[in-house]
């Protein structure tokens, strides 16, 4: 990381790490303080200013003589006679009247990024993803798409590499990113869910909820219309502290205080449904705003306090620690949306120097790729336990060795 820490000071931006979520080595969620990220006076939250390191890259790139071409989309690699990808055909957006070819001297370098916005291939390689799909994903295939949920990319690159020989990666099915944003409920700790009751629309305790964002939000895909409500008192805002939040910077930001996070809670309880928080004196108040069968809601609450003040979770062996019970009014709710998709990874083989190799797993020559397309890097889910590890790894570190070892012929 050192080169990227050099180059970003230089540029005038500061290197932070992401706030981790403060948890014992020993729990399962444990997360290391492994995020770097960059800020400025305008973008002051960790995790927020990939945009800064890309954008000052290129400049550095261009500095050094680079020429970087922009709204130009490449459609086919070109071989040699021996099998070497040696270029590319491309044409600008939106027009397919001419046609440029670039010459791979030293090789071709793919980092497309991913393919969630291409149905087919999401029904062929992630198809547990398919429901969080947003219906006019790549419709318009907007190349400039920033972030936003539910399908972002073609996978331009990953059928080049296809169409060149390139095998898939081993691994089935593809690691999708889903994040916490579907979650109900506060959550205390950074990229986490809400620790305390979580009930399905049948108002059925459902999973040991010490999760973090993914796993909750995996938990949740597998209820009834994918929805999740949290019932919680004012209590938990004590009992449950320390609060971090995601985007808080390690070694800098304190923890919200209770009395900031009960004030959190009312913002958000003010109009009628859909807002973030529904709050009552009562639990049959709140019961009652959410929606749910009032009886099989008020079973479920009644048996998850009585395992709280036993401290002993028989029903899905939380921690007890996380075993807070719903006990001091006024109480409040809250219904999650449909769990978040961002993106898939992985996507064509690829071996340790990154470059792309065919059903045999040889190289192809003369062909790389990097970022999130990188195959078999990442397995089942992409699970936050390591956080802003595509970005360090397979985007930036990546990116760097690639670069590396092509500049100095290491593989001819």
């Amino acid at each position: 990381m050192n080169w990227i820490i050099d180059i970003m000071a230089e540029a005038g931006y500061d290197t932070v790490l992401e706030a981790s979520p403060q948890l014992k080595k020993d729990d399962p969620m444990f997360c290391p303080v492994a995020s770097h990220s960059w800020v400025n006076e305008v973008i002051t939250s960790a995790g927020a200013g990939q945009q800064l390191l890309v954008d000052t890259l290129a400049q550095r790139a261009k500095s050094l003589g680079a020429q970087l071409v922009y709204e130009m989309v490449g459609e086919q690699l070109e071989k040699d006679e021996n099998g070497r990808v040696t270029g590319l055909l491309a044409h600008p957006v939106g027009s397919k009247e001419e046609y440029v070819r670039y010459v791979g001297a030293k090789g071709i370098v793919l980092a497309t990024g991913d393919f969630s916005a291409d149905k087919d291939m999401m029904r062929c390689y992630c198809p547990g993803i398919i429901d969080l799909l947003n219906p006019e994903a790549g419709e318009k295939n907007d190349y400039n798409v920033g972030f936003t949920w539910g399908g972002l990319y073609r996978g331009d690159g990953h059928k080049m590499g296809l169409w060149a020989g390139a095998a898939w990666q081993r691994t089935y099915p593809n690691a999708p990113m889903t994040l916490a944003v579907g979650t109900s409920g506060p959550a205390n700790r950074t990229m986490g869910a809400h620790r305390g009751l979580l009930l399905n629309k049948n108002g059925e305790r459902y999973s040991n909820e010490d999760a973090n964002g993914v796993f909750a939000n995996l938990a949740q895909r597998h209820q009834p219309g994918m929805l999740s409500y949290a019932i919680w008192g004012t209590n938990y805002a004590a009992d449950a502290a320390p609060w971090y939040a995601t985007g808080m910077i390690e070694g800098k930001d304190e923890p919200l205080s209770p009395e900031a996070v009960i004030e959190q809670w009312d913002a958000g309880a003010i109009g009628p449904l859909p807002q973030t928080v529904v709050k009552g004196e009562t639990i049959e108040e709140v019961v009652e705003q959410l929606g749910l069968p009032k009886d099989a809601a008020i079973d479920s609450i009644r048996r998850y306090n009585e395992l709280c003040a036993q401290g002993h979770d028989e029903d899905f062996h939380k921690k007890a620690e996380h075993l807070i019970g719903i006990t001091e009014g006024p109480f409040y709710g809250a219904v999650g949306g449909k769990p978040e998709f961002l993106t898939v990874l992985g996507g064509l083989r690829t071996n340790v120097n990154l470059q792309v190799c065919d059903e045999n797993d040889e190289p192809i020559p003369g062909l790389y790729n990097v970022g999130t397309m990188v195959g078999d890097y990442y397995a089942n889910t992409y699970n936050f336990m390591v956080e802003g590890n595509n970005l360090g790894a397979t985007c930036i570190t990546f990116g760097y060795l690639t670069g590396r070892d092509i500049a100095t012929d290491s593989f001819k």
